[in-house]
């Protein structure tokens, strides 16, 4: 579902599902260097986004971690090259 979700707010995606746990890497189509990654993982009897080793978000919540990474993508590259893309 977060594929879909990040795949709407124009960023390409990669999944590595031979790691565990299974990662998406969330990037660009204009610049490839740049990326997050986005793994799943169970902590107290729940599943949460951890973004980039660092940031963790619900499960259910999916469209607020695809306006995450959308911004914190965004936010990397500043606005040139953006524009219009929203």
């Amino acid at each position: 579902m977060l594929a879909d979700a990040v795949r709407a707010h124009g960023w390409s995606h990669v999944k590595v599902y031979i790691e565990s746990p299974p990662v998406l890497w969330v990037l660009s189509e204009d610049a490839e260097d740049r990326a997050l990654s986005v793994s799943a993982e169970r902590l107290g009897g729940r599943w949460f986004y951890r973004v980039s080793r660092s940031m963790l978000y619900p499960c259910d919540a999916v469209q607020r971690v695809a306006a995450v990474l959308d911004d914190v993508l965004r936010d990397g590259w500043g606005c040139r090259g953006f524009a219009g893309r929203r």
